[in-house]
């Protein structure tokens, strides 16, 4: 399995969210509640697609 590093999943995460938040609320405003799910996208992403530049 790939290693996965925290900035490349944080990274990741936050370009999806800033992406389709309609309401413009910054990502390091957002809690938890709402950044896991988009955490685990990109978890998810990286492991099938492989970090960006390999």
């Amino acid at each position: 399995m790939a290693e996965l590093r925290r900035h490349d999943v944080e990274a990741l995460a936050q370009k999806l969210y800033e992406a389709s938040a309609p309401d413009g609320v910054p990502w390091a405003e957002r809690s938890l509640v709402v950044r896991d799910p988009w955490l685990a996208t990109a978890r998810k992403r990286l492991l099938l697609d492989g970090p960006a530049g390999t």
